[in-house]
């Protein structure tokens, strides 16, 4: 005859855990290489792969990027996967609109949005709006000059890159000296040449 019995078991499902940084805090413009965040995906439980994918979402996407996405890809139970985001500002200001979106077959969590963040400040240059002389003895009747500092700072908190600095107009009275080589970069709060660049009247 035939003998009928019960069978049970239970299956654990995939546990998914997602750790690391995610806010790329202030970063400038060229500043080497694209600053990265590291977050690490795993399968934290059961015994049952974790299907796991992810994508950036979002209008402000264009600042980050996923260096060589691992995903989509299986992960076993207690196996973890790296996944790195790149920040590259593309403008300045604060750039919040982007996520990281990991999708999963975690029955409790099929997907988790991580935002993505950082923020790229202005470049502030401080140059004196006015400069004037007194009057000075006409050099065809004797050789006379003077000369009046001329700073320019970087009052930012980034690197301020200096292109050309020009005498556009008069250069025949008005000179410069103490001028460094361009381009440069200066640092935040520091002088261009140092502090020593002057305008000649002549």
């Amino acid at each position: 005859g035939n003998i009928t019995f019960t069978v049970t078991g239970t299956s654990e499902a995939p546990e998914i855990t997602v750790s690391g940084g995610r806010d790329f805090g202030t970063v400038c413009f060229d500043e080497g290489p694209a600053p990265e965040q590291t977050l690490t995906v795993c399968n934290g439980a059961g015994v049952n792969d974790l299907s796991v994918d992810a994508e950036l979402v979002g209008a402000g996407c264009g600042d980050f990027a996923i260096e060589g996405n691992p995903f989509p890809a299986d992960l076993s139970p207690d196996f973890c996967v790296p996944i790195t985001v790149q920040y590259t500002p593309t403008g300045v200001g604060d750039h919040n609109a982007c996520d990281l979106v990991i999708t999963s077959n975690d029955p409790d969590e099929t997907e988790i949005s991580i935002p993505a963040s950082g923020s790229t400040p202005a470049q502030v240059i401080d140059v004196n709006p006015d400069l004037s002389f007194l009057p000075e003895v006409i050099q065809s009747v004797d050789a006379c000059s003077s000369e009046r500092p001329f700073p320019i700072q970087n009052n930012g908190s980034c690197p301020l890159g200096i292109q050309e600095v020009v005498i556009s107009t008069n250069n025949a009275e008005y000179s410069l000296s103490g001028l460094p080589s361009v381009p440069v970069d200066i640092l935040p709060g520091e002088l261009f040449g140092d502090g020593d660049l002057r305008v000649v009247f002549a």
